[in-house]
């Protein structure tokens, strides 16, 4: 994590001589960001599992990528909260009409048919039982273990829809009730003594959507040059402190970083990314599945582990996802499940 928060302030750093407007963080940027951000935590994954040894900038890329993954995922939750208050401030309580079916239907079935191709593949290549994977789940380790942040997306859906169908006064009211909801998915899975990852990077929905709601009165606290000097600080005194607490700090900081440093500098607009946007949420279920297979069927190692993992993580993604479009376009059609778009 020591890299990105090296390389992040560097570019805030220079962005003070150049912030002469500022760049929106709308669709047509957080899309080739959640392309980014995909590959990102396969290679994260991937880094955690091969350890190359050819050269030693090759090293240092698989180090700086050991550390990404919590950033990375936090990023994710900072997009949903934004992305959740912009489009009700946009629509208005009409948002909400579909909004459960909607969402779930682009999450619940890739999360159920994934889950079950994992499962299906650990009872045959490493002998899972039906016990083991109850019990690992109630430790919470799901099927797909890094599919952990599909029920927190799915809970934060709910809490969503929930909070403002049952407040239908001011929005603060609702976006309180919304946090406070956030909040119970970050105590509950700490509570169980689940692994930090439920619960490290979570709140960042929370700043997502408060700072969206309030984009208008703190874009000049953007512009300010001691914004970034500021977050710079803050970020780099949040190393010292090595608890839960201080690690969580420095997770969820690296949101607010990234977001103000792609307000100042704007984003790289890429149809490669923009693909890679689109299948996201499907590279993040099926990278899974392919390293189990790539490390139960092959002898392959170090970067070129690493080459053939993206790679066909990328083509499976974009098959499955091609498949379930097929198949919820059937579904629909034939009238069989409520989730069907």
């Amino acid at each position: 994590m020591i890299q990105l928060i090296v390389i992040i302030s560097v570019l805030l750093a220079f962005s003070l001589y150049h912030c002469n407007k500022l760049y929106p963080f709308d669709v047509k940027t957080t899309l080739p960001l959640r392309g980014l951000l995909a590959i990102l935590i396969v290679a994260h994954h991937v880094s955690q599992r091969y350890t190359p040894q050819e050269f030693e900038i090759i090293n240092q890329c698989h180090l700086f990528l050991r550390g990404v993954g919590g950033p990375v995922v936090t990023v994710f939750f900072f997009i949903t909260g934004y992305g959740l208050a912009k489009s009700i401030s946009n629509k208005g309580d009409s948002y909400l009409n579909g909004f459960l079916k909607k969402r779930l239907s682009g999450t619940v079935p890739e999360l159920l048919l994934s889950s079950i191709i994992m499962i299906l593949i650990l009872m045959v290549f490493k002998d899972y039982t039906v016990k083991q994977f109850v019990f690992k789940m109630m430790q919470g380790m799901p099927p797909i273990e890094q599919s952990w942040f599909m029920y927190i997306i799915i809970a934060i859906y709910i809490s969503f829809y929930i909070s403002y169908r049952i407040h239908t006064s001011h929005k603060v009211n609702k976006g309180i009730l919304f946090s406070f909801f956030v909040i119970a998915c970050i105590f509950i899975p700490f509570y169980l003594n689940w692994g930090k990852w439920w619960y490290n990077s979570t709140l960042s929905v929370c700043i997502g959507y408060w700072l969206s709601l309030n984009e208008k009165k703190i874009e000049p606290i953007i512009r300010h040059p001691l914004t970034p000097l500021s977050i710079i600080c803050i970020w780099g005194a949040s190393l010292f402190f090595k608890d839960p607490l201080g690690y969580m700090i420095t997770n969820n900081l690296s949101a607010v970083a990234i977001y103000v440093c792609i307000r100042r500098y704007g984003f790289l607009h890429s149809n490669i990314l923009n693909f890679l946007g689109n299948i996201s949420l499907n590279i993040y279920l099926i990278h899974p599945i392919v390293i189990v297979l790539f490390q139960s069927r092959t002898s392959v190692y170090g970067n070129m582990a690493m080459i053939m993992i993206v790679s066909f993580t990328i083509f499976f993604a974009y098959i499955f996802t091609f498949c379930l479009k097929f198949l919820k376009s059937l579904i629909k059609t034939r009238g069989i499940l409520p989730f069907a778009r």
